[in-house]
């Protein structure tokens, strides 16, 4: 496996006075801790640039791009997605005191994460090899619509790119993030080509108290809830919705796993609070995962999904070490 990080696309949340414990440090830790452990730094450092509107014209409608590059509204979207107004008009999660930079730059460093997943899923594809980005997964934006933090949805992007360049016809999502994987779902859901799996919680963010109906009700390929205190049942879940991936969908040329650690016991982010694996369930979790794809010989790209706190770093640097020791 290839590690990649991009420090172009690091999104350091402060900056903009929001209060979500996304730690951009969480690459930084990684990358020491790999170095540490296998005696060389095997992270590879992209450079990038913005990711083209006519790129992230291949998911998103007209409607909804033109207003993420108008540079009135997009200050407002924005905020939206990172949900930093309540219902009362006050501040949450948000001090806009503490402001250093505009909305439309943080955007722009969205554009920069999906610039870096596709040249990582491309990597995958093109050396069949797999692959694994220190950032991207933002599963929950939608063709006309970003939320949950997520103004693009990279994942759907960067695959009906690779299409376009005749690099993969078939595509898998695997998302293991502990909210389901909404926007790629409604991404998707009319195209055969790219087929899904989400395991998430079955109660709690987007089907939480204030739920509502909307496209986040569309369903993935295969949809595995999990109610409260149900985490031992996880790892066997999983591998059973696998088989059903295997059994039932055309096999793809490309697999992009959205490996979020938030279903870790000791997540920080409130909403993640339905499923708490220990660190032990998490690693057989991302071992499961990887083995069932090397088995088949399909190629993956992971990406780092959410991870709220000072811990959840090491959910994913346990398994890299594992899969970077065996290699």
């Amino acid at each position: 496996m290839r590690v990649f990080s991009c420090k172009d696309a690091l999104i350091e949340l402060h900056k903009w006075g929001i209060k979500v414990p996304l730690l951009p440090s969480r690459s930084e830790q990684i990358q020491s801790f790999l170095k540490e452990k296998l005696g060389v730094d095997l992270v590879t450092e992209l450079r990038v640039e913005p990711m083209a509107k006519e790129d992230v014209a291949l998911v998103h409608t007209e409607h909804y791009l033109n207003t993420l590059f108008d540079k009135d509204s997009i200050e407002k979207i924005m905020m939206d997605i990172y949900e930093l107004i309540d219902e009362k008009g006050d501040p949450h999660r948000y001090d806009p005191q503490e402001r250093q930079f505009l909305f439309s730059d943080l955007f722009e460093l969205h554009l920069k994460e999906a610039q870096a997943t596709y040249l990582v899923s491309k990597n995958a594809a093109d050396k069949k090899e797999n692959t694994f980005l220190l950032g991207g997964g933002m599963h929950h934006a939608m063709s006309g619509q970003g939320r949950g933090f997520c103004a693009i949805n990279d994942i759907v992007i960067s695959l009906k790119k690779l299409q376009g360049e005749n690099l993969i016809k078939h595509a898998w999502v695997v998302d293991v993030d502990v909210h389901k994987g909404d926007g790629t779902a409604e991404c998707t859901k009319d195209d055969d080509s790219i087929s899904t799996l989400s395991i998430h919680m079955k109660k709690g963010w987007p089907f939480d108290e204030s739920w509502k109906p909307g496209p986040w009700d569309i369903s993935s390929s295969i949809d595995i809830a999990l109610d409260k205190n149900e985490e031992i049942f996880y790892n066997e879940k999983l591998r059973s919705g696998l088989k059903d991936l295997e059994n039932n969908f055309p096999h793809p040329d490309l697999v992009i796993v959205v490996a979020g650690s938030d279903p870790y016991e000791m997540d920080q982010l409130k909403s993640s609070s339905h499923i708490n694996l220990t660190k032990k369930q998490m690693l057989e979790r991302d071992l499961l995962i990887y083995n069932f794809f090397e088995k088949l010989k399909i190629p993956q790209t992971w990406l780092m999904a959410g991870g709220y706190g000072p811990y959840c770093w090491e959910i994913y640097a346990q398994f890299l070490e594992k899969v970077l020791k065996k290699n």
